[in-house]
């Protein structure tokens, strides 16, 4: 099984979320082919995750989703990283803590609602 690679950016100059063309990566960090992005995105810089949510959305690291996760059946908004010590791309908690082992999303039951970037306010606890 393959996924496409793609990333996208915040441009926080421009407020929005841009899609760059060439993406060069080093093993010490990610960088991009385009100056813009190189000098003002950094740590901006998003991943595809290769799912897609229950609307067919593609779903990137830094979105917010909404859904339950695996051992706790209550609809919550997450927001998605990647955690290189755990299976991938998780969610994180709005108790300010990562998740464990069978803390996951299931894709097809989730939904990208924003992004961290222009909606965090749905990360608020209510």
């Amino acid at each position: 099984m393959t996924r496409e690679i793609k990333f996208r950016a915040w441009d926080k100059e421009n407020k929005k979320m841009v899609e760059p063309q060439v993406v060069l990566m080093s093993e010490n960090d990610r960088q991009t082919g385009l100056n813009k992005i190189i000098k003002g995105f950094g740590d901006n810089l998003m991943q595809f995750t290769g799912l897609k949510d229950k609307n067919g959305k593609e779903i990137y690291e830094g979105d917010i989703v909404k859904g339950s996760l695996a051992w706790d059946k209550e609809v919550k908004n997450h927001k998605v990283y990647f955690d290189k010590d755990e299976y991938g791309y998780m969610p994180f908690l709005n108790r300010q803590e990562t998740c464990e082992g069978e803390d996951h999303l299931s894709s097809y039951m989730c939904e990208v609602i924003g992004n961290i970037y222009q909606d965090s306010h749905l990360l608020e606890n209510k």
